[in-house]
């Protein structure tokens, strides 16, 4: 069992990697670096809601949590980019750049809510009255819509009611 051509030299976190793999390591590791940096010129409440993403050509991008972050960042602009300037000037950065973070998949805000359809209230009788002259197949299915069309309307009705119930009690 301690085959040395079976054996497989794994590198250690320790080692530089190479290749573009390499790149996105170094990457990280300098965003990891300078992110403390960017928090120091931010005041407490901004720190946990902006994260630095990127600074290349003479812009910072960052994730903000809403918009609200975003219009703080354009205010204090001019005032994060001279002490960004002053700490770093081998990359100094004339604009910022931000855009809000967007939301986890599994997280995702709730959808809107599902329009309340219109449904004729004669249109479950009128398809009830059709199916005596369409084949069985077809008419079944009349059927079962016509079904789910009472019950559709019956929800609706149930769901006013309690609207005007509620109305009723709050006033």
């Amino acid at each position: 069992m301690d085959d040395k051509r079976h054996h497989t030299a794994w590198r250690t976190v320790r080692q530089v990697p190479s290749g573009q793999i390499g790149q996105i390591y170094r990457h990280a590791r300098m965003l990891r670096e300078r992110q403390p940096a960017w928090n120091a010129l931010l005041p407490l409440e901004a720190q946990d809601r902006t994260w630095l993403v990127d600074w290349s050509k003479g812009t910072l991008k960052v994730l903000c949590q809403s918009s609200v972050w975003i219009s703080w960042l354009r205010r204090h602009e001019k005032t994060l980019l001279k002490q960004w300037n002053d700490r770093f000037p081998e990359a100094p950065a004339i604009r910022i750049d931000a855009s809000v973070r967007p939301w986890p998949q599994w997280s995702q805000p709730p959808s809107k809510l599902r329009k309340t359809p219109h449904i004729a209230p004669t249109a479950p009788q009128s398809l009830l009255a059709v199916t005596q002259q369409v084949p069985e197949p077809v008419a079944a299915a009349l059927r079962r819509w016509a079904a789910t069309l009472d019950m559709l309307q019956a929800e609706t009705l149930a769901n006013a009611s309690a609207k005007e119930n509620g109305a009723r009690f709050s006033e």
